[in-house]
């Protein structure tokens, strides 16, 4: 290897990757730093409100606006064995989602977006490959009636 111009003896050219040996502890300590504050972070989190039985086998998720409009359409549908997990904050998740998701033989995700952002942080969040179903709303604002009729369907293993 040969010494890079106009860089200290810390770097060393190796085709086109660069190797930075006996560099300083500060990109550890500044990793360090990024975790505790992750970590502050995920403690802070804000618990999700849990709405329904605990012996659901069935879990609809959401997050946001979307709160009262998806609770009223679960109250119409008067499922017994269907809960509501929802998230006021969706990014870090608290802790405790993981048990929740788990609990679940199903798992349904009401997303505002069509992008399903919900349902991508919940994986990440949770660590989970959790197969979950979601009812994408097009962004724009829905009712209670349509979001009855979708997880009906959703529900019931029928096609949108």
């Amino acid at each position: 290897m040969r010494e890079t111009a106009g860089h200290d003896d810390r770097w060393r050219e190796s085709g086109d990757s660069f190797s930075g040996e006996g560099l300083p502890d500060t990109v550890s300590a500044t990793a360090t730093i990024a975790q505790l504050r992750t970590d502050a972070l995920i403690r802070d989190a804000l618990e999700p409100r849990f709405l329904g039985k605990w012996d659901f086998s069935t879990l609809v998720v959401c997050w946001g606006s979307t709160l009262g409009t998806v609770a009223e359409a679960l109250r119409v549908l008067d499922y017994d064995d269907v809960a509501l997990l929802h998230f006021t904050q969706a990014h870090p998740m608290h802790r405790c989602a993981g048990r929740y998701l788990r609990r679940a033989k199903r798992i349904i995700v009401v997303d505002h977006g069509a992008a399903s952002q919900l349902s991508d942080l919940i994986v990440l969040n949770t660590g989970g490959n959790f197969d979950a179903e979601t009812v994408d709303i097009s962004g724009t604002h829905f009712t209670v009636d349509e979001v009855a009729r979708r997880l009906r369907r959703r529900i019931h293993s029928l096609p949108d």
